[in-house]
């Protein structure tokens, strides 16, 4: 029985740090970035930032056109 508690105040115990680590150091940026980030919260919200990922999806998603047009030009020729 105090394999048991034990064990479960270990899990408790690595949950929290676990779960607490990321909020602590979520909003570390290098400075100029920082700035932009809370720019961007400030004007649109929690989820602003995101806005970020879309030139770096469109450009995979052109990398990706562009082999597959390359594939498809070697199999024909």
């Amino acid at each position: 029985m105090k394999i048991r508690r034990t064990l479960v105040a270990l899990t408790a115990a690595t949950s929290l740090a676990v779960a607490g680590a990321p909020a602590a150091s979520a909003a570390t940026y290098p400075e100029p970035l920082n700035q932009v980030m809370d720019e961007m919260v400030k004007y649109g919200g929690p989820q602003a930032p995101n806005l970020l990922l879309i030139p770096a999806a469109l450009s995979s998603l052109g990398i990706l056109n562009s082999l597959l047009v390359m594939a498809t030009a070697s199999s024909r020729a």
